[in-house]
């Protein structure tokens, strides 16, 4: 019975790691200091301090709490960028700087960025305007952002018909009525829409 015990005790100290919660521990636990009461008073069997120690071990270790799965899971980095091409930035999330593709206009540019599930990059501020620019120095490039308005209107539009969060004091070519969208180099600049480029940026 003695060695029984014991390999009941390391049987149950092994299949701890498939219990689920702290009260099936303790329950096993319980099973546990029963069996051994039970093979006590049945057999009048005395047990060793070094069984006693073993069985106090094997008690604390299915008692002791544990991490969940589901706990350890939350706590692992989740990737929150995974479409090809777009790469998670600090400032702009889930983005993509499109750089010397085939030219396309600014309409065009803002249906690719759809089909990636996305939109033309919004810009909300002049941190961000400061991360895009240096983006583009390097070679110098000129890409489309986000933002149109009609043709001789100063109020310029973000894709769902709002105010831009962001825009510089000044904007080159404004005064132009038929500049109506948006491009971004050293500074924000009101293009024609039929003109065409090669960079834009996008965000998911």
């Amino acid at each position: 019975m003695k060695y029984l015990l014991v390999l009941c005790v390391a049987f149950h100290t092994v299949t701890t790691s498939a219990v689920a919660t702290t009260n099936n521990r303790i329950l096993l636990s319980s099973v546990l200091v029963g069996t051994a009461l039970a093979a006590s008073l049945c057999d009048e069997y005395i047990f060793s301090l070094t069984e006693k120690a073993l069985l106090t071990t094997t008690i604390l270790i299915l008692i002791f709490p544990r991490q969940q799965h589901s706990q350890i899971d939350s706590n692992l980095p989740k990737e929150t960028c995974t479409v090809p091409g777009y790469t998670d930035h600090p400032l702009f999330g889930c983005f993509r700087f499109v750089t010397d593709a085939t030219p396309v206009s600014h309409s065009d540019a803002t249906q690719q960025c759809a089909k990636d599930g996305g939109r033309l990059l919004l810009v909300n501020s002049a941190e961000e305007e400061a991360e895009l620019v240096k983006l583009l120095q390097t070679p110098k490039r000129v890409a489309f952002i986000q933002g149109t308005r009609s043709v001789g209107s100063s109020i310029w539009l973000a894709d769902d018909g709002t105010s831009l969060p962001y825009l510089p004091s000044v904007v080159a070519n404004q005064a132009i009525p038929t500049a109506t969208v948006l491009s971004l180099g050293k500074f924000f600049t009101a293009v024609d829409p039929t003109d065409l480029q090669g960079n834009y940026f996008c965000e998911i």
